[in-house]
């Protein structure tokens, strides 16, 4: 079975219980996904970015105290599950720990606006983790296939890669991310600690879903502001003339 099947059978059909099909699928995917983990070791430091900023009391003088500009708060940076909305690893309501490999990578996630402050704190793993990996960069193996005889298989977690890392806009979350959340819920029966995936929104680094927010700890905040937003983009169709000419009857 195809993921892009799975997908739009856990999306438009069943969804709670599941065909026959899609649970092969799955089933099918279990060994590939311990074949492919990878271990993070104690101490590896990633980091996390929300769009918000703080005070921080300091001491003037005997008696004197004043506020001044600071990094948010640690309780603004580790999430709760009360304030955990849908997400492409787990449904409303489910804590999870987003991070990424880098600050620019955080930044770029948490997709601030021009002259934005953002808080990007410091995260330090307390053990080893074990995590399930799709980090693969994204390639159209569909078309590879053709080219170079890639295997049904590659394609497949081509697909999965694709679907972890792509941008869904806000509006279409409650149905696009349930495959994904469906395959998260499959790895955390392999007793996993998380998924790595890669960024939609930067190419310099990836990103990690811890299940168990206190696998890693907030160590140091720093407050950043948004200078410049840069895009980057390429044509995707033929161009089209304007007006178009009249067809003929």
């Amino acid at each position: 079975m195809a993921y892009r099947n799975f997908a739009q059978s856990v999306r438009s059909q069943y969804r709670y219980l599941l065909t026959p099909e899609s649970q092969q699928f799955l089933e099918e995917l279990k060994g590939w996904v311990l074949a492919n983990s990878k271990t993070v070791p104690k101490d590896t430091v990633f980091y996390r970015a929300q769009v918000a900023s703080g005070e921080q009391t300091i001491l003037i003088d005997p008696g004197i105290q004043d506020s001044i500009y600071a990094p948010a708060g640690v309780d603004r940076m580790v999430p709760k599950p009360e304030y955990s909305a849908n997400g492409r690893i787990s449904p409303k309501g489910m804590a999870v720990l987003y991070l990424a490999s880098n600050v620019r990578t955080a930044v770029a996630e948490s997709r601030p606006s021009l002259g934005e402050d953002v808080t990007v704190a410091e995260f330090r793993t307390v053990q080893d983790i074990r995590i399930a990996v799709f980090d693969q960069k994204y390639q159209n193996l569909m078309r590879l296939q053709e080219l170079s005889g890639a295997s049904d298989d590659e394609v497949v977690i081509n697909d999965i890669n694709h679907a972890f890392a792509k941008f869904i806009h806000p509006t279409r979350v409650d149905t696009e991310y349930v495959p994904t959340q469906i395959l998260t819920e499959l790895i955390r029966t392999l007793e996993l600690d998380g998924v790595g995936y890669n960024s939609a929104v930067s190419s310099e680094g990836f990103n990690l879903a811890l299940f168990d927010i206190a696998l890693a700890t907030p160590t140091i905040g720093r407050l950043y502001s948004i200078k410049k937003i840069q895009y980057d983009f390429s044509e995707t169709a033929e161009a089209r003339r304007y007006p178009e000419p009249r067809t003929s009857q």
